[in-house]
């Protein structure tokens, strides 16, 4: 079988959910003896594909391929009206475009696959009759690299001092990311520290250090040495940062947004609060103090991980059934 992901954005480059999605996707769709591939080269949709994947807003209107036997894939990784609704953005001329996309793709889309069931585009989707499966996300998209040296910054002073800290890991700048929760955070907590990876949409305070931009071995070096994992979002498909955390047994405080709902409840370190005003910032207050109470020993953390991964997906577990959904399809 012959695989193709297509998408108007880098799959091969990116650093985005969707694109390490993509990226994890294929290397084990490969392993399970799938010829795969991934590309934004319109030439290659040319070619013979027996299955053509695209995801999210990433796909073009005037379509996307030319053999017409290839079976059509489209994954969504959460709905841009979805964020709009959260962000309350519905001045923004490009959400409405990419939602349109979305649409788009579902609608010529055999199959349609979501990291979590609660999207209004898949609901739809199984009012169509598109065949439909809830693939999630992977937790181990990183275990094949080591943990790699922090960026000479204030964090790794913190490390070398046994300093406590937590991390923040997204783009700040970006609304969806709601900072100001996490600076109302600090004014409850003096001792409060904060390593924020890259670090846009914080201003210069002294409980916060920006790391700059990490390639994926020094998040997971500092996830590891993180108290934990803040997540203080509006709105979110399935965060792999979140998964990889409690994958590694690093606690995680996050709001109850997307996919990150319908993650098992028996997670060790896992804490979702939600956070509208400033009583809901003292709730969070609680939460980190409940969280840093956990043990912290390397042990403890690896006893955690264990734990936490029987109820995590792999992304071999996530290729098998985007595999199993195209052979429902086929057959």
């Amino acid at each position: 079988m012959r695989w193709l992901q297509w998408a108007t954005v880098d799959l091969e480059k990116g650093l985005g959910g969707v694109e390490v999605h993509a990226r994890s996707l294929s290397r084990e769709l490969n392993l399970l003896g799938i010829h795969s591939e991934i590309s934004s080269d319109p030439q290659k949709l040319k070619k013979d594909w027996d299955v053509i994947q695209t995801h999210g807003s990433a796909v073009h209107f005037w379509g996307t391929h030319t053999a017409s036997s290839a079976i059509r894939v489209h994954t969504l990784h959460g709905t841009t009206l979805g964020r709009m609704a959260a962000c309350s953005e519905w001045t923004w001329p490009g959400g409405y475009l990419a939602s349109l996309r979305e649409f788009f793709g579902v609608l010529r889309a055999d199959v349609v696959l979501a990291i979590h069931s609660d999207l209004w585009l898949f609901k739809l989707a199984r009012i169509l009759g598109k065949t439909c499966a809830v693939c999630s996300n992977g937790w181990d998209s990183a275990t094949d690299q080591d943990v790699g040296d922090l960026p000479a910054s204030g964090v790794r002073s913190w490390v070398q001092d046994r300093l406590p800290f937590w991390s923040f890991i997204g783009r700040g700048g970006d609304p969806v990311k709601a900072t100001w929760r996490v600076k109302s955070l600090i004014r409850d907590i003096p001792s409060l520290r904060i390593a924020a990876a890259p670090g846009d949409g914080f201003e210069p305070h002294s409980q916060v250090q920006s790391t700059g931009r990490l390639d994926a071995p020094q998040v997971k070096e500092l996830l590891a040495q993180s108290k934990g994992l803040l997540l203080t979002s509006k709105y979110e498909g399935l965060p792999l940062v979140v998964l990889e955390s409690l994958a590694m047994g690093t606690p995680v405080l996050a709001t109850p947004v997307g996919g990150l709902n319908s993650l098992n409840r028996d997670l060790q370190g896992f804490k979702l609060l939600e956070f509208n005003n400033e009583e809901s910032g003292s709730a969070w207050s609680g939460g980190v103090a409940e969280l840093e109470a956990l043990p912290g020993t390397s042990e403890a953390r690896k006893k955690r991980a264990e734990w936490n991964r029987k109820f995590l997906k792999t992304w071999r577990q996530v290729a098998q059934c985007a595999l199993d959904a195209v052979l429902r399809v086929k057959k």
